[in-house]
């Protein structure tokens, strides 16, 4: 029961603060992620940053939001991510 409870909360949070789930788990378990690194991202989520904002045309900022940065930083990942192609 506590683990369900635990999945409604990290929910809520994710909900209320527009981020994503994993973030959500990290603010619950109190490490408050308020810095991304291009190395701390999984092959995953970098193809997923670069989907949202070519495929989906999402903004460096909508895409900040998610991740909890700002648009400078998920513009300097993906120039980063280009760099690495």
């Amino acid at each position: 029961m506590a683990n369900t409870m635990s999945n409604y909360y990290a929910l809520t949070i994710a909900i209320i603060t527009n981020c994503l789930p994993e973030y959500a788990f990290a603010r619950l378990n109190g490490k408050y992620i308020n810095k991304i690194r291009l190395l701390d991202l999984s092959e995953t989520d970098l193809n997923v940053i670069q989907s949202m904002r070519y495929d989906d045309k999402l903004s460096y900022r909508e895409i900040g939001e998610l991740y909890g940065v700002g648009a400078g930083a998920v513009y300097n990942i993906i120039r980063r991510i280009e760099e690495r192609v």
